[in-house]
């Protein structure tokens, strides 16, 4: 087996890799390669990290969580915006055996506590800003908290410590992340993601983005979600690259860093949604001064339009497709700039996808199935919760709820979450198809649609639509755009303007708010 010496024990102990030695070591080999190689750029903060100094707060991260009493399979809930900490914090759990919480900060107080109260953490960890809601958490479970940002102790405590040894460190098998679904279909359920499928999902993203070691990454993705997780920052401190991390998503701040060019950016990832912001904010693409990129998009089915607009930008557009349950990157399509069509592509490096009819068996080309997912990065299972478990997974295949297509090729295109289908006068109807040719009119900068119920059809159509800059586009414009290109039970019978959509951490729209927004007018 490979051995790499510690640099940070006096003793220069070596870690042995492999099942059963420590399997999170990959920042600290750089650390012995690259040690003066930039690890990690905060854009608003500016503050940087070589992987020396990185490899050094990780160590002592895990010494400190230790000091507070936390040992192997210990819960530590983390509540903060996207730097660096979250990150040390992550990182550190690996190299103690404790199971890292990422939570959801745009949660209310109440809803946190009730997540907390599913996993149970012995310990909180929290940035300045979300200290309401870590005082929320650390109320209702009697549990101490640590803060960092202005007025925290973290960076005192961390001076403080001796940098931890490897003797405690997680093994492949070992949980090392829970990751709690964003709720839509159901109370919030924690994904168990082992050590080795958190590798596989890296991995994934890492293989599929062609990141190197000159790379660098530029990611607002919150680290509440595999995609913020694993999407970016994780595969570039994988592969020794650069992560640059923006606190949220801002639509000034991301122009401002990519068309000033004041960082080596090379890859940057965004929902179909940001997207379509950015387009609207740019206005003229083609005058636009932005440096060639490669762009994971993903999030929702990806209209073509959006594709092929970007991709005559000059960026790459790689259109990926992911799940809390079974990793970031599962399903990706190829960089050809020449090639269109959502998000269309087939399984990655240690994924494996089936589509499968309501009978079981698989479909034929260009029939409608459900994506069933294998391989090395599925969950373990939703923490305390064997029932559910068994609900998803059948003989080793996680059946996400999606809805998909296979062509002759063999490529897989995503058609839409199947709670999202509804059925207009006993025909089915994909929100995400009909989003797609809407958003095609230049007078749209974002579309939306969910099914209401109607008393004559059973269910219709209703548009959220965002209007472009400078339109004045209104009911009947949007019927006329239609008209010719969707069938008429397709076409939304109810549409709305509104100034925004609701996004969550990961980007997408959240569906659910627009119902509950519609359910509250009834």
């Amino acid at each position: 087996m490979a051995e790499i010496l510690d640099r940070n024990t006096d003793a220069r102990a070596p870690r042995t890799l492999g099942v059963d030695g420590p399997a999170v070591t990959w920042i600290e080999a750089h650390a012995d390669l690259r040690p003066e190689a930039r690890a990690i750029i905060e854009i608003e903060s500016g503050r940087e990290f070589t992987y020396a100094a990185l490899a050094d707060r990780i160590a002592r991260a895990a010494s400190l969580l230790e000091s507070h009493g936390i040992g192997r399979g210990d819960r530590v809930a983390i509540v903060s915006t996207n730097t660096v900490e979250p990150f040390e914090a992550i990182y550190a759990c690996a190299r103690i055996g404790a199971i890292a919480v990422p939570l959801n900060w745009r949660l209310a107080e109440r809803e946190l506590a009730d997540i907390a109260e599913d996993f149970q953490p012995a310990l909180v960890l929290h940035s300045a800003d979300r200290r309401p809601q870590a005082t929320a958490i650390s109320a209702a479970r009697g549990v101490p908290a640590i803060e960092w940002g202005d007025g925290g102790v973290w960076e005192a405590l961390l001076a403080e410590a001796v940098p931890a040894g490897w003797d405690r460190a997680s093994r492949v098998t070992d949980p090392w992340v829970i990751i709690y679904t964003s709720g839509t279909t159901g109370r919030p359920k924690g994904v168990v993601h082992s050590v080795g499928s958190q590798i596989a999902d890296i991995e994934n993203s890492a293989v599929v983005c062609g990141l190197e070691s000159s790379s660098m990454t530029l990611s607002f993705l919150a680290p509440f979600h595999v995609a913020g997780l694993n999407s970016h920052v994780n595969p570039a401190l994988h592969v020794g690259a650069t992560a640059g991390l923006m606190r949220s998503f801002d639509v000034d701040t991301t122009l401002e860093v990519l068309s000033a060019r004041r960082l080596p950016v090379t890859h940057f990832g965004a929902p179909s949604a940001v997207l379509q912001m950015l387009s609207a904010a740019i206005g003229d693409l083609a005058a636009a001064d932005l440096p060639p990129l490669l762009t994971t998009v993903g999030g929702s089915p990806v209209p073509d339009e959006l594709l092929t607009m970007w991709r005559e930008v000059g960026w790459r557009m790689v259109p990926v497709y992911g799940a809390s349950e079974a990793g970031s990157t599962i399903i990706a399509g190829p960089h050809d700039d020449d090639v269109v069509g959502g998000a269309t592509g087939r399984s990655t490096l240690h994924s494996r996808v089936r589509v499968v009819a309501a009978d079981g068996h698989e479909t034929a080309p260009d029939e409608i199935g459900e994506i069933w997912i294998g391989g090395g990065a599925l969950m373990s299972g939703y923490w305390g919760k064997p029932d559910e478990t068994d609900a998803v997974l059948t003989d080793g295949w996680y059946r996400t709820g999606d809805a998909a297509r296979r062509d002759g090729a063999g490529r897989i295109r995503i058609v839409d979450r199947w709670k999202e289908m509804f059925i207009s006068g006993a025909e089915n109807v994909y929100p995400a198809e009909v989003e797609a040719v809407i958003y095609e009119s230049p007078d749209v900068a974002a579309v939306a649609i969910v099914g209401v119920p109607d008393e004559k059809w059973g269910e219709v159509g209703h548009a959220f639509i965002v209007r472009a800059q400078g339109s004045d586009i209104d009911d009947a414009g949007i019927r006329s755009w239609c008209d010719t290109r969707l069938a008429r039970y397709k076409i939304p019978a109810r549409i709305e303007f509104v100034d925004e959509l609701p996004q969550g951490g990961s980007g997408k729209v959240l569906k659910n708010e627009l119902r509950d927004r519609l359910r509250s007018r009834a």
